[in-house]
This record gives C-alpha cells, sequence and structure tokens, in this order.
C-alpha cells in the first residue's frame, strides 16, 4: 500500500510540472484569435508575430496551427519557399504524428483562410509566375 502511495504522489508531481510546462488551450486560442485579427485586417508582420508565438507553444501532446491551416498562411503571406520546403517534408510519419497530437480549438480559422485564399488565388498565380 505504502508503493502505490508513493507511486501516486509521484505520477501527481509530474502531471502538475507537465502541466506548467504547455501553454494550454486558453492561451491557444487567445493567440490564434489574435492570428485571426491580424489576417482581417490583412496585416501580414503581425500574423507572423502569432504564427511565431504559437509554433512557440507547440509541445509534444498539442499541436498550434495544422498543416492545412499553416499552408494556406503560406500562400496568403507569400512566403512560398516556406510553403515548398514544408510541402517537400511532409510525409506520412509526420501526419500520423501529428494526428496523435490535440488539436487546436475549432475556430474557423481554416475556413477564413481558405476563403481568403480561394478569392486570391489569381494573385497568387500571378505571383508564382
Amino acid at each position: 500500500m505504502k508503493n502505490v502511495f508513493i507511486l501516486l504522489i509521484i505520477n501527481i508531481f509530474a502531471t502538475y510540472c507537465a502541466a506548467q510546462n504547455s501553454p494550454g488551450m486558453a492561451n491557444i486560442a487567445a493567440a490564434r484569435l489574435e492570428l485571426k485579427r491580424s489576417i482581417l485586417i490583412d496585416d501580414i508582420a503581425g500574423a507572423g508575430l502569432w504564427m511565431d508565438s504559437l509554433s512557440k507553444m507547440e509541445r509534444e501532446t498539442y499541436t498550434t496551427i495544422v498543416w492545412d491551416e499553416q499552408w494556406l498562411l503560406y500562400y496568403w503571406s507569400g512566403t512560398y519557399g516556406n510553403l515548398l520546403e514544408e510541402v517537400a517534408g511532409y510525409d506520412v510519419a509526420l501526419r500520423d504524428m501529428q494526428s496523435a497530437r490535440i488539436a487546436p480549438p475549432d475556430d474557423s480559422l481554416f475556413t477564413l483562410m481558405d476563403s481568403i485564399v480561394l478569392e486570391r488565388r489569381f494573385d497568387y498565380y500571378q505571383q508564382i509566375q
């Protein structure tokens, strides 16, 4: 019984320490909201800062921006080099690893980015050419 109690205490302490190191869904949701605000006012620099913040919040258990949102953000911001580099390195193992993580809150970031990129697709085609 004493060993079980000690293991329980160690487990609780380890869980507490891990919780202190993770950004938590509230911080991720707040940063994604600020990212959406930057996108809505077409502030590429501000969006870049929020994307950097979100990437720093990423942990083994959390994902802050899913791959399709990330790639649409690259199109929107005109960072095609980053897009091509990431697409070239994306494989089944990476997709499986990301799908095992806790997804960010459903806040329609993908829907917003998809509609903007669709609306501006001809401009992007011209820039890429």
